[in-house]
């Protein structure tokens, strides 16, 4: 049997350098991401309308971003799988959210989005891990909705305590002085930008975030998460 030119090179990279499952490290087909035992096992939000699962305050004080979303809970496989995006280079993992990201916005908001941007990563964090993690989610979905993206809005300030080992009200004190417009960021008079982010805590992080893009003239924000973590 006959093996064609694009069979042999996926056969190369298959053995030199597989693909793993996110969800367990399983090795997985070139393409596909996840294993079929752990797609069966990703818990997905309940389909319900964007607002049902965000707060409409965060620490007394009414959140700036307008709507919100999460693909799955973070918890399980989708906890592992998050993990491994994050920190084991299972990149593909973007591509798969944003894939099924695009699909649950197509009936809510896809029509009035002129923007996509990210929470950034602090520079230092950035080119110890290789890559941000948000951005990449953000990028394949604008890429998926045929949407601009725009990464050069916001910044990050480096703090030494990271924000998910905060709580309450240090969360949100810490959300406000982290980020900030950037110097060379455009306005955004009157445009709906959508915020990405790979994991939705408690809120502060996209709310401080939504603060800002509101400082530079946005109607509204809306909020994309990989997973909400209850």
């Amino acid at each position: 049997m006959e093996i064609s030119r694009p069979q042999l090179s996926d056969l190369v990279l298959n053995i030199f350098f597989p693909e793993h499952c996110p969800g367990c490290g399983s090795v997985v087909d070139r393409g596909s991401c996840m294993c079929g035992e752990c797609e069966k096992e990703l818990e997905y939000l309940e389909d319900l309308p964007w607002q049902t699962f965000f707060p409409d305050n965060i620490s007394g004080r009414p959140v700036s971003f307008d709507c919100g979303s999460a693909l799955f809970y973070y918890r399980g496989t989708a906890g592992a799988a998050v993990k491994s995006f994050k920190f084991k280079r299972c990149l593909s993992f973007a591509d798969y959210c944003a894939e099924r990201m695009a699909l649950k916005l197509e009936n809510d908001i896809s029509d009035r989005i002129d923007l996509v941007t990210s929470v950034p990563m602090n520079m230092i964090n950035r080119r110890h891990r290789g890559y941000d993690q948000a951005e990449l989610f953000a990028s394949k979905l604008a890429e998926r909705l045929g949407i601009e993206y725009d990464p050069s809005l916001l910044g990050h300030r480096f703090r030494y305590i990271a924000q998910h080992r905060r709580s309450g009200e240090s969360r949100t004190k810490a959300a406000d002085s982290t980020y900030f417009i950037r110097k060379d960021a455009k306005r955004l008079d009157g445009r709906n930008i959508l915020i990405c982010d790979d994991i939705f805590t408690t809120g502060s992080t996209v709310d401080a975030c939504a603060r800002l893009l509101k400082q530079l003239g946005a109607a509204k924000v809306f909020a994309a998460a990989i997973c909400l973590r209850e």
